[in-house]
């Protein structure tokens, strides 16, 4: 399902913009040697999703690896296998 340009989305209580669905998209195609963890600390780093403490926000119940997954899990995005 395409994203709609001025489409947002909601994920572990981040609203995510269509061009940042995007940019995922195309950091998960254009990288496929990397896998899952380095995909999402990379996502992280460049959507600056933080904890209070100031670290990644990549290891959390409500953090980047859960984001994607229900992202791919909506199709707007093609994951690595685990």
């Amino acid at each position: 399902m395409p994203v709609d340009e001025q489409e947002s989305r909601r994920y572990c209580g981040r609203l995510f913009t269509s061009d940042e669905i995007a940019w995922i998209r195309d950091l998960t195609s254009a990288e496929p040697q990397r896998n899952r963890a380095q995909l999402s600390r990379e996502a992280c780093r460049e959507l600056r999703w933080l904890r209070p403490d100031g670290l990644l926000k990549d290891m959390s119940r409500r953090d980047a690896r859960v984001a994607m997954l229900r992202i791919e899990r909506d199709g707007l995005i093609t994951l690595p296998p685990p």
